[in-house]
């Protein structure tokens, strides 16, 4: 009988993760938008760990190489040190910020944070800090439509912007009214892009809703059925949906939901590179 194979257990240190992210950023940005997903599970069975530890190392790493975080060079370098857990709350804080996460990175490697308190600091600065609350921050849902433009233009060649919900899309556009059967709508919940397609498709009209924000945390399986559901209805007025997880728990949930309620031509959920 052939012995199973302990899975190897990932360990947080600079030496362990660091370079384990650095595999995996390689393995990824190499891939196509459709494959990310695949590979991000591929990796995570190699380990032996669950499938959204190989989205957090891509993250600290991507935190620690990204130059517009750093003034001090020799910061990134330092944190590397810590455990991945800690890097991986700075780099949540960052995305919304930056400032405030540099000072709690600082803090952290002079002793004054530990896992703890630099956790409970970002969750307080989160839910009451400086900051906009992230679904009227401006500055990062433009980001997050760059983003999504990005991967619809991988999987739909041609594709053009044509509607985005207020505060969604490039800065400057101004869409009025949205396209074809929406124009009938009172209101578009959970619409937050809109594209048209060419090629003479039967349903030229993509919609695409973003399930991302900034401080990223897993949603509730109710909300992501809601959300499937609500796409689902759209679909039936003779519309493509497509809808964009920013984590892989997310993506997990939804693409259980759209097999249960046996729609999987309705509704489409792809993992988006946010953040």
């Amino acid at each position: 009988m052939a012995r199973a194979v302990a899975k190897r257990p990932l360990v947080a240190t600079a030496d362990d993760w660091y370079e384990l992210a650095k595999r995996v950023i390689v393995e990824v940005d190499t891939a196509r938008h459709g494959d990310r997903e695949s590979i991000y599970r591929r990796i995570a069975a190699d380990m032996g760990v669950s499938a959204h530890v190989p989205r957090r190392l891509a993250r600290a790493y991507r935190f620690l190489t990204d130059e517009q975080f750093w003034q001090d060079d020799a910061l990134p370098s330092r944190l590397r040190t810590q455990p991945l857990t800690c890097v991986s709350v700075l780099a949540r804080w960052a995305n919304y910020g930056p400032d405030r996460a540099m000072r709690a990175a600082q803090q952290l490697l002079d002793g004054k944070l530990n896992l703890a308190t630099l956790t409970a600091a970002e969750e307080a600065d989160r839910r009451t800090g400086e900051r906009v609350t992230a679904a009227t921050d401006r500055a990062w849902q433009t980001y997050a439509s760059a983003r999504a433009d990005e991967l619809v233009g991988s999987l739909y060649p041609g594709a053009t912007l044509v509607w985005a919900a207020r505060g969604w899309g490039p800065i400057g556009s101004r869409f009025v009214k949205p396209p074809g059967h929406l124009a009938h709508l009172d209101h578009l919940p959970i619409v937050h892009l809109v594209f048209e397609r060419s090629g003479g498709t039967a349903r030229p009209l993509l919609i695409v809703s973003v399930l991302s924000s900034q401080g990223e945390r897993p949603r509730t399986g109710t909300f992501i059925t809601q959300t499937i559901l609500t796409l689902a209805g759209y679909a039936r007025l003779g519309l493509d949906t497509l809808l964009l997880c920013g984590m892989t728990e997310d993506l997990e949930i939804a693409t259980r939901v759209v097999d249960q309620i046996d729609r999987p031509a309705d509704v489409e959920a792809r993992l988006i590179e946010i953040g």
